[in-house]
């Protein structure tokens, strides 16, 4: 279990963002936060990544426990699939993967670059594009390429920053189901951060909805809700976020 506790965390030590944020990950399961626009999601995967400095709080994992005071974007407990895929266009999708392999992972597994970049792209099933450059590929398939590249980073956890959010409808709820399920393969922690309910429902083990400045949890659904979820609970999450006249 990764247990993740912010007291508060303010932009630039002024305006408050996040209040008393408290969310547990377990192993092969997504965590999602779902809020409206603005509502500080995003930055609190941001702090977690070590990109935004500042937050009072803790990261619990395995009988370790880290200070937000010394977290840095040199930790190697998160990796991150952000919004769009962000490939370099002058590389094409091995390279890409390579760049992101640590010196530290090479050492460690003793296998050069390419074992370790073809295998990640074998998970997501584009192995058989690996020469290919993102203009050749589809943004569904980068996206994927996205996801090998957090893979290859070694990290105990991904966090998936509306990772779907540019696709087409029909592209989005294939990689939705596939995302699902490689997450349970691969036994990744994940944190999912969207405003689409009905994405929280299909891909959620736990929803943690934010409200308020700064964002604090206002309701969290558990497992056993999401898996009975009804249009009810549906509704109550849109009413929640103000969505629902």
């Amino acid at each position: 279990m990764i247990q993740i506790n912010i007291d508060k965390y303010s932009y630039k030590n002024k305006i408050p963002v996040i209040k008393n944020l408290n969310i547990s990950l377990l192993e092969g399961q997504i965590t999602t936060l779902i809020g409206a626009s603005g509502c500080g999601k995003s930055t609190f995967l941001r702090v977690l990544m070590g990109m935004e400095t500042g937050a009072v709080g803790h990261i619990l994992h395995n009988n370790n426990s880290y200070n937000f005071k010394e977290w840095s974007s040199k930790q190697t407990l998160f990796s991150m699939v952000p919004q769009t895929p962000l490939l370099f266009p002058w590389k094409n999708i091995l390279e890409n993967i390579k760049l992101a392999i640590t010196k530290k992972k090479e050492i460690s597994e003793n296998k050069n670059k390419n074992e370790i970049a073809i295998n990640a792209l074998k998970i997501v099933q584009m192995h058989e594009h690996a020469l290919k450059y993102p203009d050749e590929i589809s943004l569904g398939m980068a996206q994927r390429v996205s996801f090998a590249r957090a893979l290859v980073l070694d990290t105990k956890a991904i966090l998936l920053d509306e990772p779907f959010a540019s696709l087409d409808a029909h592209t989005r709820r294939l990689l939705q189901d596939w995302l699902r399920i490689k997450i349970k393969e691969t036994g990744k922690y994940a944190i999912l951060v969207t405003h689409d309910v009905r994405e929280a429902l299909l891909l959620s083990n736990e929803i943690n909805v934010l409200q308020g400045s700064p964002a604090e949890v206002y309701r969290k659904f558990h497992s056993d809700e999401i898996l009975s979820a009804d249009k009810n609970l549906e509704d109550d999450i849109l009413l929640i976020l103000g969505k629902k006249i």
